[in-house]
């Protein structure tokens, strides 16, 4: 198994990569970092949910685990972060360090009025 999983270049990662990248991402100053946190790419929040994660629940909202550098593709924690699923393929560049280090060089918020406004749909009304 594992020699055709090499063949196809398949990479699985485990749940302590998944907890490595969530580390490595950009925090929000007014949301605990145990819950939110910063996509790099789009500049909205990531929800910790790593239960749905792990089930790769193909929402756009979802994240997944990144390389910061790609170039050099090292399996390391310390070059894993989390995006949103479907930001991967806006990425600049595949070495991503400038601009990580450009982003947590700013103290990045959590827009409240997302949650008022999306808290409540109401369906009843036609």
């Amino acid at each position: 198994m594992r020699k055709a999983m090499e063949q196809q270049k398949i990479i699985e990662f485990q749940a302590s990569d998944f907890e490595a990248a969530w580390e490595n991402t950009p925090t929000l100053v007014n949301k605990k970092a145990a819950e939110f946190r910063l996509c790099y790419i789009c500049k909205y929040h990531l929800q910790k949910n790593l239960a749905e994660h792990l089930l790769m629940n193909h929402d756009g909202f979802n994240w997944t685990l990144d390389l910061i550098n790609a170039k050099k593709p090292f399996l390391q924690p310390d070059n894993y972060i989390a995006v949103h699923l479907n930001c991967v393929p806006n990425r600049r560049s595949l070495d991503s360090r400038k601009q990580i280090k450009r982003v947590l060089k700013t103290p990045w918020k959590f827009d409240e009025s997302w949650i008022e406004d999306n808290s409540v749909i109401d369906t009843t009304k036609n």
